[in-house]
C-alpha cells in the first residue's frame, strides 16, 4: 500500500489532488489498478476546495478574482469549460454570482466569458466540484480515499520508514494518528494572522460579516453618528475590505455594468456618515488589469537571462537584472517610461492614477506587461542572500503593485467612492512603521482593518503542525547566508521536497513536500495560478517515481 496525504484542501491542495489522481490513472489506467493507493486529505474547514480565498463563508459575491476566467483553472482553460458545461445549473443555484460579473445581462442570456472577472466564490464552487470528481475518479479505479474535515494536523514525525501524523478534531479535541504515510504535502495556504492586541484592530478583512460584526459591537459599546474606518493596505484584499464596508450602499452602473456613482447608506452601521481611509506606503492602488500590450521583448529575453546566469555561476545579479528592466521600459516607451516612473507613479494621489488606469493608457499597459514579464522570469530563487534582502525590502512592493492589478469593475467603484466623499487615501511613505495598526497622524480611526500582507517568519506561523515540525527539525526555515527569506525551505530545484535537519546539511525529507505561500517567498516568483498547476504536476511525478522505486 502506498499512502499519500494532503494537508490543506484549498487551491494548492485541490490542485495537488487533481494532478496526483490524473498521474496515477495514467500510470494504472485499468479498473482496480489503484487498489494499492490510499489518499488522505486533512482540512480545518467543512468544505474541500475553496480554502480561505474562495470560500463563500469568507468572501462576498462582489469580491472578484484578480485574474480573468481563462487565467484561473486547475489545468488549461478548465474554469471556462466548466462554466459552459454547468451553465444552467450555475444560473439556477448561484444567480447572485453570475449577476455580480454581468450586472446588466439577463441571466438567460449569460454565456461564460474567458476575459471576465468572476466572483471568488464562483471559483470556489468550481474547486469544490473538481475536488469531488478527483475523489470519485480515484475510487472508481480502486483507490481508498479518506477525508478528514473539521480536523487539523498538529504534529508529525519520521518513524520506521514512514511519516506519522497526529490529527486533532476541532470540535472535540480528540486525537487520531495517521501512521506510515509515504508522502505528505504541506499545503496550508495563506497564513491566518494572529489576532491583534488592540480591540479596534481586525487582522483580516475576511469574512465580510466579521467586519460588520466588529462595527456593530463598536456602536453598541459607544454609539457614534460619524465613523472613521481605516483600511491598512491598498492591494486587492484591501479593495475587498473597502467594498465590504460599503455593502449597504448602491452603485449606479452604466450600460457596461461599470460604476458611475455611489449612493451611501449606513443604516446597518447605525451611523449617518462613514469615512473610509485607505493607507499604504505608496498611497496608490494597483493598476487595472487590461490585456497585456502586444510587445516583442528586446531585453528581458530568455537568452539574456541565460547570459546573466552564465556570468555569475548560475546566479542572477540584481543590479544587472534591474538594468535590463530599465532598458526594456525605455525601449518599449521611447524613453517615456523608466523604473522611477513605474515605482513612483507621477500622480498627485490615488484618485488621479485611477482615472488614468481606467482608460487603459498605453504606457500603463506597457509598464504592467514589462514588470509582469520580469516577475515571471523566476529570478528570485537565483539571487544571492544580499540581493534577496534588497529585493524583499526595497523592490518587491513595487513589483507586486505593478504586476498584480485589479479588475476594471473595482477601479470604477473606487473612483465612485472617492467622488462620493466616502473614500480617501493616504501615502504613508516607505519609512512608515509597518508595525503600527494605522500609521496615521491626526486621524483617530474607530476601526482598523489590516490588509497589508503577512509576516513570513516561520517561527511565527500559527499552525501547531509547523511549530512542532520546526522543533523536530522535520522542516527548516529557508535561510541563505544567514538571511531568512521566509517560509519553509522547499524549492522547485528539489522537486518541492522540504529541507530538514535530520541528516546532512541540505538534506531533503523523504516524505514531506510543500508549495504555495508556506514555502520560501512563493509570492515573489510563483504567485499565479499556472505556477500552482506546474508545482502540483512536479510533486505528483516525484511522488509516483519515488513509489515506483520503493516497490522495486
Amino acid at each position: 500500500m502506498v499512502r499519500y496525504c494532503i494537508i490543506g484542501t484549498g487551491f494548492s491542495g485541490t490542485c495537488m489532488l487533481w494532478h496526483l489522481v490524473d498521474a496515477l490513472c495514467r500510470q494504472a489506467p485499468e479498473n482496480g489498478g489503484l487498489r494499492h493507493v490510499e489518499i488522505a486529505t486533512v482540512e480545518r474547514r467543512p468544505r474541500n476546495g475553496p480554502g480561505l480565498p474562495y470560500d463563500s463563508d469568507e468572501v462576498a459575491p462582489y469580491h472578484l478574482c484578480n485574474n480573468p476566467a481563462d487565467k484561473m483553472a486547475l489545468f488549461g482553460n478548465d474554469f471556462v469549460d466548466w462554466m459552459l458545461a454547468h451553465r444552467d445549473e450555475l444560473i439556477a443555484l448561484h444567480p447572485d454570482l453570475i449577476r455580480e460579473a454581468h450586472p446588466t445581462l439577463a441571466l438567460d442570456q449569460w454565456q461564460p466569458q474567458a476575459s471576465t472577472f468572476y466572483p471568488r466564490a464562483l471559483f470556489g464552487v468550481y474547486l469544490s466540484m473538481r475536488f469531488e470528481q478527483a475523489c470519485a475518479l480515484a475510487r472508481s479505479r480502486g483507490a481508498t480515499i479518506r477525508r478528514y474535515n473539521g480536523v487539523e494536523a498538529i504534529d508529525g514525525v519520521t518513524r520506521d520508514g514512514g511519516f506519522d501524523l497526529t490529527l486533532r478534531e476541532l470540535a472535540t479535541g480528540q486525537l487520531r494518528i495517521l501512521a506510515g504515510m509515504d508522502k505528505v504535502l504541506l499545503a496550508s495556504g495563506h497564513w491566518e494572522q494572529a489576532a491583534p492586541r488592540a480591540p479596534h484592530v481586525l487582522a483580516s478583512p475576511y469574512p465580510a460579516r466579521q467586519v460588520h460584526r466588529a462595527i456593530a459591537a463598536l456602536q453598541l459599546a459607544q454609539p457614534k453618528e460619524r465613523l472613521t474606518l481605516c483600511v491598512r493596505g491598498m492591494g486587492p484584499s484591501a479593495v475587498d475590505a473597502i467594498l465590504s464596508l460599503c455593502e449597504g450602499g448602491v452603485f449606479e452602473l452604466d450600460a457596461d455594468g461599470l460604476a458611475t456613482r455611489f449612493l451611501p447608506c449606513w443604516d446597518s452601521f447605525r451611523a449617518s456618515a462613514v469615512r473610509i481611509v485607505a493607507t499604504s506606503r505608496s498611497g496608490f492602488f494597483p493598476g487595472v488589469r487590461w490585456p497585456l500590450a502586444d510587445y516583442a521583448f528586446a531585453h528581458l529575453t530568455d537568452e539574456n537571462m541565460a547570459a546573466l546566469r552564465a556570468r555569475h555561476d548560475g546566479r542572477v545579479d540584481l543590479t544587472a537584472l534591474m538594468a535590463l528592466v530599465e532598458r526594456e521600459l525605455r525601449a518599449a516607451s521611447h524613453n517615456d517610461l523608466d523604473l522611477d516612473a513605474v515605482f513612483r507613479p507621477p500622480y498627485a494621489d490615488a484618485y488621479r492614477k485611477l482615472l488614468v488606469d481606467v482608460r487603459g493608457e498605453p504606457l500603463e499597459r506597457l509598464a504592467h506587461t514589462i514588470i509582469l514579464r520580469a516577475r515571471r522570469l523566476r529570478f528570485y530563487q537565483d539571487l544571492n542572500a544580499a540581493d534577496k534582502r534588497l529585493y524583499d525590502t526595497q523592490l518587491d512592493t513595487h513589483f507586486i503593485r505593478t504586476a498584480v492589478p485589479i479588475p476594471l469593475q473595482n477601479a470604477r467603484k473606487l473612483i465612485a467612492l472617492i467622488e462620493a466623499g466616502v473614500l480617501s487615501t493616504v501615502a504613508l511613505g516607505y519609512e512608515a512603521d509597518a508595525a503600527g495598526p494605522a500609521g496615521l497622524t491626526g486621524i483617530e480611526p474607530d476601526l482598523v482593518i489590516c490588509s497589508h500582507g503577512q509576516n513570513y517568519d516561520l517561527n511565527r506561523h500559527p499552525s501547531p503542525l509547523i511549530r512542532h515540525l520546526l522543533e523536530r527539525k522535520e522542516v527548516l526555515a529557508y535561510s541563505e547566508d544567514g538571511y531568512r527569506t521566509g517560509g519553509i525551505g522547499a524549492s522547485e530545484a528539489t522537486g518541492f521536497r522540504v529541507l530538514n535537519g535530520l541528516g546532512a546539511a541540505g538534506a531533503c525529507s523523504a516524505h514531506l513536500s510543500s508549495f504555495g505561500p508556506v514555502t520560501q517567498y512563493w509570492q515573489n516568483q510563483n504567485n499565479f495560478a499556472a505556477a500552482f498547476v506546474s508545482a502540483a504536476q512536479v510533486v505528483a511525478q516525484d511522488w509516483l517515481a519515488s513509489a515506483s522505486i520503493e516497490r522495486e
